[in-house]
């Protein structure tokens, strides 16, 4: 009886994982793919294409060099694309083959035409992001071998050939890694089964190395920089001897050798050598490295510059008032990496009298500028002015009135630390007008700050 009780469930389970491959049960899974999905992340690639073809046709104009070589990268750039293509970026993006390659998968199921409609624009949009990626390599390739026949380099160009190395690799980390939109495509068919063995046939990765379940042989010319298996192990033997291979270097270095990490040590000080002697060439600065220093925030957009922030600052009670905690939201502009300005506003909230009278009210309003520049590491110098409503109020009508108003000079310092993901701080600062309020405040300020970027 156990036997058959066992048989059964083991059937019942086999046909349950059968069901769940089923292309029935696909469609349902892919079917949750929402066009309006579909239709951002195509915005998003589209954005990244344009602002990578703008900025790479703003370099050549910036070079100002007339010969064949310009005239062909900028008419690639202005008319050359082929969404018939399969991989115009001869350069590995795993995030960027993921999504292709999923994108591939989709398309051979009977979905929705709509459905189908936007995986079809969306594939071509990658195709054509591709390309903008490829021509960017190219340009700065170009443009690198060009600057090398200059005997001067003026400054400007040099920060513009800078910010945009750095900007077309920002694009590449935001490919690489998966954001809302790739992350919900990927998790549709991440763990589907079929998907797995399309992936190994049929991704990018797969004609570039024999994947596990790829019997297809590779054909044509390897990808530049790229070397082939073949070449590898020559380059193994040449290094550690006729014969030699990885299996033969783990078993010398069970027995004692470590072969492997002597090659890579001998690489290592060649590259130094090499190293030293761009920079001698130069004129004793590293090739790879500005003569200037970089801003971070170069390339950020406005949004991606603001630091959002909320402090809170106390004051004990006395005859006239009562204590009195300062709530302020900020907002701060970046403008690099060692200076941030902004506004804030904020309410006054009152506590009553601890310990033995206590009850909340309305004390007043504050408006704050602030300036804050980096004095070494975390330690900032914090200056700032506020507008202070001391006055409880009972309505927003109440705040219209300008003489009302008080106004405070702050100048202190500023300590920052990191709180798990995110940062905080505390100011200690000075009031160099405390005297002119009525009543008169404290002159020291201590606050604590936390920021939500």
């Amino acid at each position: 009886m156990k036997f058959v009780v066992g048989a059964i469930f083991a059937l019942l389970s086999a046909c349950a994982y059968a069901q769940s491959v089923t292309p029935t049960t696909a469609y349902l899974q892919f079917a949750t793919l929402s066009k309006g999905s579909l239709g951002e992340l195509e915005k998003k690639y589209q954005h990244i294409s344009a602002d990578l073809q703008q900025r790479s046709l703003h370099l050549l104009d910036r070079l100002r060099v007339n010969d064949s070589s310009v005239v062909v990268l900028r008419d690639k750039l202005l008319y050359f694309t082929d969404p018939s293509a399969i991989h115009p970026l001869k350069e590995y993006l795993p995030g960027l083959d993921s999504v292709q390659t999923a994108l591939k998968f989709l398309s051979r199921y009977k979905l929705p035409v709509s459905t189908l409609q936007s995986l079809q624009q969306l594939s071509s949009r990658v195709i054509i992001l591709q390309y903008r990626l490829q021509q960017a390599n190219e340009v700065q390739s170009f443009v690198q071998s060009r600057l090398q026949q200059w005997q001067a380099i003026p400054r400007s160009f040099q920060k513009q050939l800078y910010y945009y190395k750095m900007q077309v690799q920002q694009y590449k980390n935001l490919l690489h890694d998966p954001d809302r939109l790739t992350g919900k495509l990927l998790s549709i068919v991440r763990d589907h089964p079929a998907f797995r063995e399309f992936f190994s046939h049929n991704s990018y990765l797969s004609t570039l190395f024999h994947l596990p379940g790829n019997s297809i042989e590779i054909q044509g010319q390897p990808l530049p920089g790229l070397q082939t298996r073949s070449q590898v192990g020559a380059m193994v033997e040449e290094r550690l001897g006729p014969g030699a291979s990885f299996a033969s270097t783990m078993s010398r270095q069970v027995a004692g050798g470590n072969p492997l990490a002597e090659g890579m040590q001998q690489a290592y000080d060649e590259m130094n050598k090499l190293k030293d002697k761009v920079v001698a060439w130069g004129g004793g600065s590293d090739a790879n490295m500005p003569d200037f220093k970089p801003n971070p925030y170069h390339n950020k957009s406005f949004f991606q510059r603001i630091q959002l922030g909320f402090d809170l600052q106390s004051q004990y009670s006395n005859h006239f008032i009562p204590a009195v905690s300062n709530l302020v939201l900020s907002a701060g502009y970046l403008l690099n990496a060692r200076s941030i300005f902004g506004a804030g506003v904020g309410y006054k909230l009152g506590w009553g009298r601890p310990f033995d009278h206590i009850a909340f009210s309305s004390q007043g309003a504050v408006l704050r500028s602030f300036l804050d520049w980096r004095l070494k590491g975390s330690l900032w110098i914090a200056g700032a002015y506020e507008a202070n409503y001391y006055n409880a109020f009972s309505g927003l009508s109440q705040l219209s009135s300008v003489s009302a108003w008080q106004s405070s000079a702050l100048i202190g310092l500023m300590k920052t630390y990191k709180a798990g993901r995110r940062s905080g701080n505390i100011q200690l600062l000075f009031d160099a007008l405390y005297r002119q309020h009525v009543p008169q405040s404290q002159p020291v300020l201590f606050r604590v700050g936390y920021s939500f970027n």
